[in-house]
């Protein structure tokens, strides 16, 4: 199988775009025509993309901070990972 040069793809096309905008060049372009979202679909896709674990709580009009002191992380949550973890992953050779 032969292996792609995705830096010359990309500089060739780079290049061609800036053809295109000299006008020495015509590139295919298409055009796309989305279906105009309601607000509510809207507010939805925005919540699922912020955090999809809490998009429910959300979506069932909750507002944020209502899990203020009800949400608590462990002192130790940044601290250093033991070294047979950090091995796992960073893929190390046992």
């Amino acid at each position: 199988m032969m292996k792609r040069d995705i830096f010359s793809e990309l500089k060739g096309g780079l290049e061609a775009l800036a053809e295109e905008r000299q006008g020495t060049v015509t590139l295919r372009t298409h055009k796309v025509e989305l279906p105009k979202l309601e607000p509510e679909t809207v507010e939805r896709l925005a919540v699922l993309e912020l955090n999809p674990a809490i998009a429910e709580e959300q979506l069932n009009h909750q507002r944020l901070g209502t899990m203020k002191a009800k949400l608590v992380l462990p002192e130790d949550f940044d601290a250093p990972l033991p070294d047979d973890m950090l091995d796992d992953f960073e893929g190390a050779q046992k």
